[in-house]
């Protein structure tokens, strides 16, 4: 059991106000100057790309150069392929520069891939001569809205025969909007449903050195916890008790002093033994009257970081047998 500690705050009414468009999180680029994120030279077919072209260019010192030979039995296609999804919730379309070289009048489809499944194309308007155009495709078009594994997009040839070159640039996802504006109001005197006194607990460990301070019973107090934990997390698989008395009467003080504390304790399942969690409780509950309900056997036992001298270690049925 991982202890935490538990925080209670009165809210007066609260109304959030934007100044500006905010978005649900920044634009992704795919190629500015390189290929970033993730997206990686090599995928493309029949085609010849260079992705260090240094003219024309959109912006930047570099842009892609495509030649689509399409001398294959498909036609030729340039893509950009990434082995990470990335889920599109968070995005609206995708955005390029497009420049049809000396030639132009290219025309190419476009389409997404789902965990690198190619999905229905769209086809593109018709590239312009020594022209940079801008290009912004919706996923939703490419049926690529809202999935959560994308993982790219290519533009690929129509016309069954060889492209003359032609450029892209500044390639990137679109951010979509942050949700509409919220108004919240927060009656913190409306009572909701009682809050448990277990949720106001504090983990104490055999290690703490202000364990039996003057002062540590009163901040307990004032700060309301309700619950303490006992002798501490890891430290319980190799704690034993009977070698430990001062340190028990201080904290069987605490817990018995404060009202309506309860406590939990931690016997040692990973180097103790049945007899010695039994002669605890007898030694609490019946020779000093604590009182304490809460009992587990072991702490995060599942876990290779606990101390367990079991000849199966961090075992289930282990665990089982030996609790049982």
């Amino acid at each position: 059991m991982r202890t935490r500690n538990t925080f209670l705050l009165a809210v007066a009414p609260l109304f959030l106000a934007a100044v500006q468009t905010a978005m649900a999180q920044a634009n992704f680029p795919v190629f500015t100057d390189n290929l970033v994120n993730g997206y990686q030279q090599g995928w493309s077919y029949f085609s010849i790309v260079n992705y260090a072209n240094t003219a024309p260019v959109h912006s930047g010192s570099d842009s892609i150069s495509v030649t689509i030979t399409n001398n294959g039995p498909t036609n030729g296609a340039v893509v950009f392929q990434n082995g990470l999804p990335l889920n599109t919730s968070f995005f609206t379309s995708i955005t390029f520069w497009v420049n049809g070289g000396a030639t132009g009048g290219q025309v190419l489809r476009m389409y997404a891939y789902l965990d690198q499944n190619g999905q229905s194309s769209i086809t593109l308007p018709k590239l312009q001569t020594n022209t940079w155009q801008q290009m912004t495709i919706s996923l939703a078009s490419l049926g690529a809205a809202n999935k959560p594994d994308f993982t790219g997009f290519a533009l690929q040839n129509t016309t069954g025969a060889a492209l003359p070159v032609f450029y892209l640039d500044d390639i990137q996802l679109n951010a979509a909007p942050a949700p509409a504006l919220v108004h919240l109001n927060v009656n913190a005197l409306n009572t909701v449903r009682g809050a448990d006194a277990r949720w106001f607990g504090l983990n104490t460990a055999t290690w703490d050195g202000n364990l039996g301070d003057a002062n540590t019973l009163p901040l307990l107090k004032e700060g309301g916890f309700l619950t303490l934990r006992w002798p501490g997390g890891s430290t319980s698989d190799a704690y034993h008790w009977a070698s430990d008395t001062a340190n028990n009467t201080k904290f069987r003080n605490l817990a018995t002093n404060i009202p309506g504390c309860q406590a939990f304790i931690t016997a040692n399942y990973g180097s103790g033994t049945s007899n010695e969690a039994a002669g605890w409780v007898l030694n609490a509950n019946v020779t000093n009257h604590a009182g304490f309900k809460y009992w587990e056997i072991g702490n995060e036992c599942y876990g290779s970081w606990e101390n367990d001298t079991h000849p199966v270690k961090w075992d289930p049925y282990t665990y089982a047998v030996q609790a049982a």
